[in-house]
């Protein structure tokens, strides 16, 4: 009678801790589920962060080249409009050495730039 007390005091205990390692198995199982979702939301949330701070540094670079692209261009027509003035400039200079050695063309000249001169200032002041 007491040895079948004694297995029936075995099993119970045996039970209880069967049970109660079941119980901490599922505790500790549902724990890691816990933490994995939570690594893997960080580990989301930081792919996401990474991939807009990529996004933000491309959209940079287009900018920049973009700008870069549109004062290259800038500065070539202003280099094309430089050599065009110089060009005029030395074409107007030996056009006015030709003049101002033949006296009546280069009297000539100088009253039609007084003319066109009075009329500016009349054209100015009428404007006004």
């Amino acid at each position: 009678d007491s040895t079948q007390q004694v297995q029936s005091m075995v099993n119970f205990i045996t039970s209880e801790a069967k049970d109660r390692a079941e119980e901490i198995e599922a505790k500790a199982l549902e724990d890691f589920n816990v933490m994995k979702l939570k690594e893997l939301q960080l580990l989301k949330a930081k792919a996401r962060a990474d991939i807009q701070r990529k996004e933000k540094q491309i959209q940079t670079q287009r900018a920049i080249a973009r700008s870069t692209a549109v004062n290259r261009s800038r500065l070539e027509k202003i280099g094309e409009r430089n050599n065009k003035l110089n060009d005029l400039t030395g074409e107007v200079s030996g056009k006015l050495a030709t003049v101002t050695s033949n006296p009546t063309e280069y009297k000539k000249l100088i009253v039609d730039l007084i003319a066109q001169g009075a009329l500016a200032l009349l054209e100015t002041k009428w404007l006004r």
